[in-house]
């Protein structure tokens, strides 16, 4: 996104009138601060020359005047009189500040009076056409934010976009502002910003949702340090490693149920499970032409999940997900707390723990994930298929979920749980915004 800009003044001063008698030929004055100095005073009478004798006032240092350090603790005195005069003036004149509504006008004509310095802020805001797509009292709290702190214009600008363009809900807006407006956001790299903007700015559940309630204790905890810098080490830690739900299946939404159809039980003596083998039913579940065997321990523990429910999460999974589906073992008896395994070659293991068929149908997402990792990358450990995804973990600089730090084969899980669900949907371009890395290999092996 672009931001208006001002234009300097159209006098013909002259840098060069700016040096004294044996000082250096050299330039000796940021140009770029005094071009910021001349659009302060253009067309204000007399501007010229209220601005030279105020840069001679600010050029003058205690080596005599022979060095030309710009000291602007000499230089804001000398024009703050005749500048009152002009912020005012620039503001008005500023493009797109006669669209805003009145009070938001009126804000930025008080605030303006208290803080001159917020006319480059103000004047930016006022062109900013995203700024403008905003509701007034969105508009009236990021004004307010901005006489508080120093926010840093180029992610402030982002946090506009996404206000803007993407984000509705007021609750997201207000803590998008406050974000992006505070003082220690503006001491964090530009890479840190941008990262927080589009995380705190999602609608999504899988990763902005958690985002912003663990955000909201750092926030808290600003409350009990006492300078930017101390705070800006805390949200620099927490753009690292922001909080995320434990799995990110979880936050999924099951695809529609297919139709399916279930073969008669046909009895095992000898069924192999994970560990042993025993006696079973043994049937298959039929979705479009798809055969997927499915073996039930016999006797079935209580928790365990009876055949329709296999059924219907398989019915449930996208259909390039299931396609990876061989072969369901149900045990006969739990392991621990784990919910289901990855037996290799497209077999499954799902343990009695008393899963639902839409909590099944979530968690098959992700184990399908993991033979998709075996087929495309082969062994984590040794194969060099698996460099653009480490890759792809350190530039995207999140984490899908808490269970994905387990190591790189749980990531790339997650993170395809994640593209399956929500490939196609409003939520695509925001995830793919949040992992763009991990999604670009996603697109290659899934197609």
């Amino acid at each position: 996104m672009k931001t208006s800009s001002t234009s300097g003044a159209t006098s013909d001063f002259s840098y060069a009138a700016l040096d004294r008698p044996g000082a250096s030929p050299s330039p000796v004055v940021p140009f770029r601060a005094l071009d910021r100095v001349l659009t302060l005073f253009d067309g204000v009478e007399d501007s010229q020359k209220n601005v030279l004798e105020a840069l001679d006032h600010g050029l003058t240092s205690t080596t005599g005047g022979n060095v030309r350090r710009f000291d602007p603790s000499l230089f804001v005195p000398a024009f703050a009189p005749i500048g009152a005069r002009a912020t005012s003036s620039q503001l008005e004149t500023a493009f797109g500040f006669d669209a805003l509504p009145f009070t938001v006008q009126e804000q930025m004509r008080n605030e303006l009076r208290l803080r001159p310095g917020l006319l480059i802020s103000f004047t930016d805001l006022a062109g900013d056409r995203d700024f403008q797509k905003l509701p007034p009292s969105v508009q009236s709290l990021t004004i307010s934010e901005l006489t508080k702190h120093s926010p840093s214009g180029r992610a402030a600008n982002d946090s506009f976009t996404n206000l803007g363009d993407q984000v509705k809900d007021a609750k997201i807006q207000a803590t998008l502002v406050k974000l992006t407006t505070h003082g220690a956001f503006a001491l964090l790299s530009e890479a840190e910003q941008l990262r927080l903007v589009k995380l705190i700015g999602g609608e999504n559940k899988f990763l902005s949702e958690p985002a912003r309630a663990g955000l909201e204790q750092v926030f808290g905890y600003f409350e009990t340090v006492g300078d930017d810098a101390t705070r800006a080490r805390l949200l620099s830690t927490f753009a690292s490693d922001p909080q995320s739900p434990f799995f990110a299946f979880d936050n999924a939404t099951n695809y529609p149920e297919a139709l399916y159809a279930i073969t008669r039980g046909i009895p095992s003596q000898s069924s192999q499970f994970d560990k042993t083998t025993g006696p079973a039913i043994v049937q298959d579940v039929i979705i479009d032409g798809q055969k997927i065997k499915v073996i039930l321990a016999e006797p079935p523990h209580p928790q365990a999940p009876t055949i329709d429910d296999v059924a219907r999460a398989l019915a449930s999974l996208p259909p390039s997900a299931r396609a990876l589906v061989n072969e369901i073992v149900v045990e006969a008896q739990p392991n621990g707390g784990t919910m289901m395994g990855n037996a290799g070659n497209g077999r499954m293991i799902v343990f009695p723990v008393g899963l639902t068929a839409e909590r099944m149908g979530k968690v098959m997402v992700h184990e399908a994930g993991h033979f998709l990792s075996d087929l495309k990358l082969g062994d984590f450990n040794v194969d060099p298929r698996w460099d653009p995804w480490k890759a792809a973990i350190k530039a995207d600089g999140v984490r899908p979920s808490t269970y994905s730090k387990n190591n790189i084969t749980e990531d790339f899980a997650e993170a395809t749980a994640i593209y399956r669900n929500v490939r196609g949907t409003p939520l695509e371009a925001e995830m793919r915004a949040l992992m763009p890395e991990r999604f670009k290999i996603l697109d290659e092996l899934i197609g």
